[in-house]
Order: C-alpha cells, then structure tokens, then sequence
C-alpha cells in the first residue's frame, strides 16, 4: 500500500485515505498515472473537436458557404451517371440565341465583363465569314470568323472532332453558320468552345451574302499587294478598314502607302507565326499586348515605323523557332 506524509503532523498516511488519523487533516486527492492518461486519451480530442464546431459555426457563410450551397455543388448519383453531365453544355442543346461574328467581337472589345455576362457557358449560333482555318498542337480544328474591325480580334471557334472532315471542306471568304458554346476572351478576342458546323453555303456565294463591311475587310486582309500589278493609290490600303480608324496610329498608317504596305506585310506574317506557334492563347495575349502598345504610343510615323521592325522580328522568332 502506497503510503506519504501528512503537510499538517508529518504522520504517515495511507494515499487512499481522505483525513490524516493522527490529526483529523484533510489529504488532498491523489490523481493515478492511469487516470492522467485516460484524461489525455478522453478529454484532451474532444476538447479539440468541440472547438473545431465553434469555428465552423463561426465561419461567415461566405467563406465556407452554406449546407444548401454544399449541396447544390455536389453532383447527384443520376448526374454521374449522364454522360451529359461530365461537359460543359451538352451539344444536342439547342441554341439560345443567334448573333454573328462581328457583333461578338463588338461585344468583347467594348467590355468583356459584359459580354462573358452575356455569353460565357451559353450555347448559341454564330454566322460568319471563315478567315482562316487552322490546327493547334494538339491537332484540334480552330475557324476564326472575320472581325471587321481589326482582324486580329476575330473570334476563335474550337470545332469537335465529328466536324473534321466538314472543316476541311471550308474556305476563306465563305460564310458558316456554327453552334458553339461561350468559352469567354483571351486579351478581348472571343474564344468559343465545342463548336458544330450548322450548314455550309457554296463558296460562290458567300461573298454575295455579306456586308459590304465585311467584303471590304475580308479582301483588305489578304497577302501585301504586288508593286508591280497594283496601281499607286492601292498601296494606301491596309489590312484593316481604315473607316474605322480611331487611334493616331492607326490614321498614320491609312494616310501613308509606305506603312500601309508595311501594315499588309504584317498581316501576311501574323498568320504564318499563328500557325506556327506552339502556344496560341500566349500568342493570342503577346499579340493583343504589342497591338495595344502601338496604339497607345505611337503617334508619328517614326514611332510606327520601329514598331512595323520589332513586331516582324518577333514573328519572324515564332515562325523559325524549332
């Protein structure tokens, strides 16, 4: 029997005894090891737990959200199970609205805050002009339909791969029709997911069926125009519609031939840099990036000049790169 001294008489106690015999002095309790590790095991994890509740319950319901918004983000057994449910927008949806090209890029250019309001994740029909048809690096199909505009900002459609064989089939100038979901902007040009193309007009007459915004445009943006086979004045024709000339870089280049020349050279190069880069969404935003620079900083024809020179040479990088 385990025994220690009384603090009052210095009498030898029993530990289990509550008062001392010699002099009637209360024996403080004497707490076993056994006890102080059942105590750790027990107490100490569920004052942890019990904690751990009061901040949950504390948690503003916008950083942890509420139950309601739990469970609405957690899929149900039936939407696992739909093959619907694992894509972005089914593609048997039947479009929402229609809008055509140049309006979209309109829309993106103006605020895109407002267009992604009004077109992100959304399925709609998009009619256009084709201006160009390319491949990434993964082989996926992307049509780019003509902005009137500024070319450069033409919205991009990324085909599925059942419209193969449909886009081989198409050509610039041709005006389509195509069923694509909202996939928002890189740098203000409108990207568009799981595009279908709709139906396909002969190609001699899609020219017939545009605008004259866009026939202007889409003949503006081809290849420089030979010295030798143009008259003079058409070399003061950019690749861009000049009526819509706003910035002092712009005005410069529609009222120069040197730099209008300079400017249809560009174009030609871009889209052989486009085709060639690895990486198109930073090839889209170093584009948009060195466009916005020029129009901001330039405002003489030297500035205009340097910029035509530094711009070749990066596309020139992008085209020889290996």
């Amino acid at each position: 029997m385990a025994m220690t001294k009384c603090k009052e008489c210095g009498y030898q106690v029993s530990t289990k005894a509550q008062a001392c015999p010699g002099c009637g002095a209360k024996l403080p309790v004497q707490v076993s090891w056994q006890m102080a590790v059942f105590s750790l095991i027990v107490l100490v994890p569920g004052l942890i737990w019990f904690m751990a509740q009061n901040d949950k319950n504390d948690t503003p319901s916008s950083l942890s959200g509420s139950d309601d918004a739990q469970v609405a983000r957690a899929p149900s057994k039936e939407q696992q199970k739909s093959p619907i449910a694992t894509v972005d927008t089914s593609l048997a949806a039947s479009p929402q609205f229609r809008i055509t090209a140049a309006d979209l890029a309109h829309a993106y250019s103006a605020n895109t805050v407002a267009a992604d309001n009004q077109f992100k994740g959304k399925r709609f029909e998009i009619t256009g002009i084709v201006y160009s048809v390319t491949t990434d690096i993964l082989n996926n199909v992307n049509v780019a339909l003509l902005n009137p505009e500024n070319e450069f900002l033409s919205p991009s459609a990324a085909l599925e791969d059942s419209e193969r064989q449909k886009a081989a089939t198409l050509k610039k100038g041709q005006h389509i029709s195509l069923i694509c979901t909202g996939n928002g902007d890189i740098t203000t040009t409108a990207m568009l997911k799981n595009c279908v193309i709709r139906d396909q007009e002969q190609e001699n007459n899609s020219i017939a069926s545009t605008s004259n915004k866009e026939k202007d445009t889409l003949q503006s943006t081809e290849s420089a125009p030979d010295p030798e086979t143009v008259q003079p004045d058409q070399l003061a024709h950019p690749s861009f519609d000049c009526s819509k000339a706003r910035s002092d870089a712009e005005k410069l280049i529609c009222s120069d031939k040197d730099l209008a020349t300079l400017d249809n050279e560009l174009a030609s190069l871009y889209k052989e840099a486009r085709n060639a880069s690895v990486d198109k969404d930073a090839f889209y935003a170093e584009n948009q990036v060195e466009w916005k620079n020029r129009e901001k900083n330039c405002h003489d024809k030297e500035c205009v000049l340097k910029w035509y020179a530094r711009r070749k040479q990066q596309l020139d990088d992008v085209i020889q790169k290996p």
